[in-house]
């Protein structure tokens, strides 16, 4: 079997930046837009809020599986880098 050098540490960080960018878009960027947009509320109506809230409705679902894939790949980049950390303390 080929040997592969990889960098545990470095991938471990990847995975760390990815969990920490979705934490942001869940928690601050996604809800910093709910807050304007609930402040329009009362105020904005007819067929532009209305097509507002269709392009909004798109965006939360495509921001929702953005963070499904960051939360994989960060799962996945942690996980692969402690198989190789296992495997090296092996042999």
């Amino acid at each position: 079997m080929p040997t592969i050098h990889v960098n545990t540490d470095a991938m471990r960080q990847l995975g760390q930046i990815f969990n920490q960018l979705n934490e942001q878009i869940q928690n601050q960027s996604a809800q910093q837009v709910q807050n304007y947009t609930n402040q329009l509320e009362g105020d904005w109506q007819g067929i532009s809020r209305q097509r507002y809230e269709q392009l909004y409705q798109q965006w939360r679902s495509t921001i929702q599986q953005a963070v499904q894939h960051g939360e994989d790949i960060g799962h996945h980049l942690q996980n692969t880098a402690q198989q190789f950390e296992n495997v090296d303390q092996q042999g």
